[in-house]
């Protein structure tokens, strides 16, 4: 993927997400786990960018600026993706996977 990144997390696990092509910017976002050797898809970035940089603290998977537009292009966007929490009996709970920082 042209420009896209990727951060490992606390469990091991790889996110990968943003780039670019010729026609546009992408925020689609994949988890490799390497215990079991699969993909996954996980929530896409709010905003779409690429030449983003990542980082993980807490087992949370930062995504700082990036372009939001193909070329040449930069943002002051930053956001946050946790992961899903566990099971919960109560579905009136709603969890949102991306946050701004």
């Amino acid at each position: 993927c042209g420009g896209c990144s990727a951060a490992a997390t606390s469990d091991g696990r790889i996110h990968v997400t943003g780039g670019e092509d010729a026609a546009r910017t992408y925020g689609d976002h994949f988890v490799f786990d390497p215990a079991t050797e699969r993909w996954s898809r996980a929530a896409d970035l709010p905003t779409p960018r690429h030449g983003i940089g990542t980082a993980t603290i807490g087992g949370r998977f930062f995504v700082i600026g990036g372009g939001r537009d193909r070329g040449l292009s930069v943002s002051d966007v930053v956001e946050v993706w946790s992961p899903p929490p566990p099971a919960d009996p109560c579905p009136c709970r709603l969890a949102l996977p991306w946050t701004s920082a």
